[in-house]
């Protein structure tokens, strides 16, 4: 569910940065063809519809948006809030009371509703639409595909796989050519078609008001640009009755519907104003507008990105190195050599696995949505093994490639084992030490520190409490998922590492303590550091005592071995 509801809150954002490009290119074009708009409208409804696309260095959507990283980075930031707003279990001395954590998951309520809605649009149009087929059931055939009928009020085209237009018993013997000239204009543009699959695509976007408005804007240039094909040839005489006919038959729906193609919807006041005031382009303003069209089309369906930071096809967003069942992000750069070496012994031979498990030590490459995953380790024989993890959020799968042994003599492969032991050793030391508070009482604060040390990830999500009000001041730590029996080890071993250092970066912060629910047992575990004597008053004096916690946690570590300088 966590990668369903990325993958439609990550579609969703870049849909609306879409929008929003063409919006404002819609008010640079306005001496340019609507038909040209609503090519550009047409790119924006792909976006909505479609979570992959191809990559280019160049891109009006910003890599964070395309990639999901910003929506990753929102919901951490929703979730820390979230902790750090929720009230503490009151302590009573007995079991901790895991009832906080029951009922039903958040992403798991969310991914319904927004189901739920979409559901709904969709019975909704299709209501409307059986409820005007039934109104124009009983229309008579006048020749061809014209059909009339006195139980509607104004003239539209109605149907996708075999559009009839349908006119009003009574229509002006004045407007009825002019109404035929739009609605055939429609036909040939296709128009009864791409109206609902925009619709189709803004079902699945219900609940996002800037989609709404730019699947309105589309519907008005939709009219504009029949409009526009109607009168190009038209002198003042024929245009001047073009627009009493709008007149005459224009109205306003009260909400944007997939159909039908109505002769006098879509503000009927604005086209009549640009119906009179309209002037056929010349040819160049035509030909610059398509040519901004097509650049723009392009960066619009193209996501950032750079060769350096994509394995087979797949765009990696973020790289972990998996300590002793911690996962550590690495920063870009390290990211980025650690994919350019790997391209190079890119193997397609890959052999399936029937399971997998994350081994100590192992490098985790991974895109976006998380869908695909890259797993680096040694194995048995000593080996570089790349496993190649798929999961499109209902089913997994994985595979596995030996790589030569000669990568691991490569240069640029030592080159990346020193710079990741630096990062370990110093890099990440910097950027907790940033990151030191001297007040306890803060929790957005406290909370950065916890998750600079990726605590949710390597234990579990959690709410803090903090004791303020009188010393000993202190933090803990109620985590909301049972830990597995044979996960307790590592888990407080990381606890107490991060409790040591957590312990030296908040300035009066006396104890750190938790409590961990265990899979089996109503007891939770629970544990307690106190005040570590580290030397803070610079970054110098905070290194030796950092590297030698981390030398302590890591003793078992045979990657980490590998990276020490020798």
């Amino acid at each position: 569910m966590d990668q369903i509801l990325q993958t439609l809150l990550t579609m969703t954002t870049t849909a609306s940065v879409a929008a929003l490009c063409v919006m404002g290119l819609r008010l640079l074009l306005k001496r340019a063809p609507r038909w040209i708009t609503c090519l550009l409208w047409m790119v924006v409804f792909v976006r909505m519809v479609c979570p992959v696309s191809f990559s280019l260095p160049v891109s009006l959507v910003p890599a964070p948006i395309a990639q999901g990283t910003y929506v990753q980075q929102a919901g951490q930031a929703l979730e820390a809030s979230s902790r750090a707003q929720a009230p503490a279990p009151a302590d009573t001395g007995g079991p901790a009371d895991q009832g906080a954590s029951a009922g039903p998951d958040r992403t798991d309520v969310v991914v319904g509703l927004w189901g739920a809605g979409t559901l709904g649009m969709l019975l909704w149009g299709g209501v409307s639409y059986l409820r005007l087929r039934r109104r124009t059931g009983e229309a008579i055939r006048l020749e061809g595909n014209l059909y009339e009928t006195d139980q509607i009020a104004a003239p539209f085209v109605c149907g996708v796989f075999s559009p009839k237009i349908y006119l009003p018993v009574g229509l002006d013997p004045q407007d009825r050519p002019y109404v035929l000239l739009h609605e055939q204009a429609h036909l040939r543009r296709r128009d009864h078609l791409t109206k609902p699959l925009a619709w189709l695509a803004l079902c699945l976007h219900w609940c996002n008001p800037l989609l709404w408005l730019a699947y309105r804007l589309f519907c008005r240039d939709l009219e504009t640009a029949c409009d526009q094909a109607v009168i190009r040839r038209f002198g003042a005489k024929d245009t001047a009755q073009y627009a009493a006919a709008l007149l005459h038959l224009g109205h306003s729906g009260k909400l944007p519907q997939a159909v039908p193609l109505a002769f006098g919807e879509e503000d009927p006041k604005g086209r009549i104003r640009h119906v009179l005031d309209y002037k056929r382009p010349p040819v160049w303003v035509a030909g610059i507008a398509l040519l901004v069209c097509a650049a723009t089309i392009v960066l619009i369906l193209a996501n950032p990105g750079v060769p350096e930071d994509q394995m087979e096809g797949v765009a990696i967003t973020e790289t972990y190195l998996q300590l002793r069942g911690t996962p550590v992000r690495l920063p870009e750069e390290l990211q980025t050599s650690l994919v350019s070496l790997l391209r190079d012994y890119d193997q397609e031979d890959y052999t399936p696995l029937a399971q997998f498990s994350l081994p100590n030590g192992a490098l985790l490459l991974t895109n976006a949505n998380r869908g695909t995953q890259f797993c680096l380790f040694l194995g048995e024989t000593g080996a570089p093994v790349l496993v190649r993890l798929n999961h499109d959020g209902y089913s997994a799968s994985q595979k596995k490639a030996v790589l030569p042994e000669s990568l691991l003599q490569d240069p640029r492969w030592r080159a990346f084992q020193t710079s990741l032991s630096s990062y370990l050793r110093e890099g990440w030391a910097e950027d907790l030490y940033a990151l030191k508070t001297p007040y306890l009482g803060s929790p957005s604060a406290c909370l950065a520190i916890l998750e600079e040390l990726h605590l949710s990830q390597a234990v579990g999500p959690y709410q803090i409490a903090l004791q303020t009000e009188r010393a000993p001041y202190g933090i803990t730590l109620q985590f909301q998922e049972a830990c597995p029996q044979g996960a307790l080890s590592s888990a407080t071993e990381y606890l107490r590492f991060c409790g040591t250092v957590f312990q030296a970066l908040v300035g009066n912060g006396d104890r750190f303590s938790w409590e961990l629910p265990l899979e089996g047992s109503d007891t939770p575990a629970r544990g307690t550091v106190e005040k570590t004597p580290w030397d803070t008053t610079s970054l110098t004096a905070f290194l030796p005592a950092w590297q030698q916690a981390l030398e302590e946690w890591l003793q078992e570590s045979p990657l980490f071995q590998t990276t020490r300088p020798e």
